[in-house]
């Protein structure tokens, strides 16, 4: 018999739940998407590190998403669309650590 509760949940979305999103205060002019997924949102001081960032004034919303770009938070025009984006990032970041030379990602 197959588990189908689990056979259609992504292992991925399960590794970074909770899942927060959030309606992004620039309207996605500094992140590229009205909404944003942050993965693991109960991790202390995750949240914190958002709020201050992606919506601190225009220059820390800058330096957050275009020099920072955290790897666990992701935007997108939708909530569904973030939450896919943050799915996608998370299942092209061991590829990406494995092309630099790390296996420990």
């Amino acid at each position: 018999m197959t588990d189908t509760l689990h056979a259609t949940c992504p292992v991925l979305l399960i590794e970074n739940y909770p899942v927060v999103i959030i309606e992004d205060r620039y309207s996605g002019i500094y992140s590229g998407g009205r909404w944003a997924a942050v993965a693991q949102g109960s991790t202390p001081g995750r949240l914190e590190l958002y709020w201050l960032g992606a919506h601190g004034s225009d220059t820390d919303a800058e330096m957050f998403w275009r020099a920072a770009k955290p790897e666990w938070v992701a935007s997108g025009n939708t909530p569904d669309l973030a939450l896919r984006a943050l799915m996608r990032r998370g299942l092209d970041a061991p590829d990406a650590a494995l092309e630099r030379g790390r296996t420990d990602a």
